[in-house]
């Protein structure tokens, strides 16, 4: 928008190995951190796509089943009917027709309800699905979970999947992905009203251990790797990607490269941990939506930021309320089109320096407008 903690093939040696018993998902304990395209920050893990901007990617050392990251999803809402996140990775190697394959991951939530946390092997890109809906058209191709085991680690249990591969699977994708809304007696909610299932360390293992490896496992790591779009920019090559599939017409023209600028705005903007603009530096403001409208972009981004000094909510919430102002101003005060932007906040959870000193603090709080045009 992402260290690795599953064992790679002993490539440093050389030579590949014959005979593996390394996962074929990259990244699965969500260790390494991608630097977005348009953000130019670390925001999310390498090899893994979010499905909303509220699925939290979280480094926290003392929370994690292992390592510093994992990642918090949305299993369902109290009050939102079918709100629910989902995570997807594209597989290292393709798995092999009838062969039995071992899925696991670490889960915490209390507890781990079987028939709110499902896998599911797809053939293509989970993001050409136009609605999550379309997921469960078929109830037999999603897993459930066969085995849960405590670990020692408070609240962390090992959660595991059997099944038996039919060629097609190139995607990993994991979530709550039927139309269940029964909240029954379940803990975990926060206090936006959602059930939240933190997970780590995900592998996809071949029960036969005679099992050999692709040969191209390491040029398919790296070609996911280096998809570095995550948040708007990947949402808009998506909808391309979906309006050619779909609506063929619509792209008769060639598609020109999308770009993006990012221009940032300073705290001073605001008054102090408040979201209202402070008038003696609005010049600031109106100096950035002038350069804007002579960019001919397309439509912008405008994403909040904050240090991490206060607590988490407090900060996510400041930092969705600048976000708000930023665009109030350009839509009543500038004139721009409120349906070619869109704005969101971050919290503390995107820092560009240490929040150790007040100089990495005041870096952090910021908001930025990411500007998608096409030259």
């Amino acid at each position: 928008m992402y260290r690795l903690r599953i064992i790679w093939i002993l490539a440093i040696a050389g030579c590949a190995p014959s005979l593996f018993g390394q996962s074929l998902v990259a990244n699965g304990g969500f260790e390494d951190e991608n630097t977005c395209t348009e953000l130019k920050a670390k925001c999310a893990p390498e090899a893994w796509f979010i499905f909303s901007r509220e699925q939290r990617y979280i480094n926290k050392p003392n929370y994690a089943f292992e390592g510093s990251c994992f990642i918090s999803m949305i299993i369902l809402n109290r009050m939102q009917k079918g709100k629910r996140t989902f995570i997807e990775s594209k597989l290292l190697c393709p798995l092999k027709v009838g062969n039995k394959y071992r899925v696991s991951m670490m889960v915490r939530a209390e507890p781990v309800e079987k028939n709110f946390l499902y896998v599911h092997f797809r053939k293509n890109d989970m993001f050409l699905v136009r609605q999550w809906t379309e997921l469960v058209t078929d109830p037999s191709q999603l897993i459930s979970y066969s085995k849960v085991e405590p670990t020692t680690k408070k609240g962390w249990n090992k959660v595991e999947f059997g099944y038996t591969a039919n060629g097609s699977e190139q995607w990993l994708v994991i979530g709550h992905l039927t139309d269940d809304e029964n909240v029954g007696q379940n803990k975990g909610f926060d206090g936006y009203g959602n059930l939240l299932y933190y997970i780590d360390n995900v592998s996809v293992l071949p029960e036969d251990p005679d099992e050999k490896i692709c040969s191209d496992y390491e040029v398919a790591r790296k070609a996911i790797y280096d998809v570095n779009e995550r948040h708007s920019l990947f949402d808009e090559r998506m909808q391309r990607m979906k309006d050619s599939i779909y609506n063929p017409p619509r792209m008769a023209k060639p598609a020109r490269a999308i770009k993006t600028d990012t221009l940032l705005l300073s705290d001073i903007l605001f008054d102090i941990n408040k979201s209202t603009l402070n008038p003696k530096f609005t010049f600031e403001l109106d100096q950035m939506a002038a350069k804007i409208k002579s960019s001919n972009f397309s439509h912008l981004t405008i994403v909040g930021h904050t240090d991490s000094v206060g607590t988490e909510s407090y900060n996510q919430q400041l930092s969705e309320s600048r976000a708000t102002t930023i665009f109030e101003y350009l839509v009543q005060q500038k004139g721009f089109d409120p349906l070619k932007m869109e704005h969101r906040g971050e919290g503390e959870r995107r820092p560009v320096a240490s929040n150790a000193g007040e100089l990495g603090r005041q870096r952090n709080r910021r908001v930025e407008v990411i500007l998608f045009r096409q030259d």
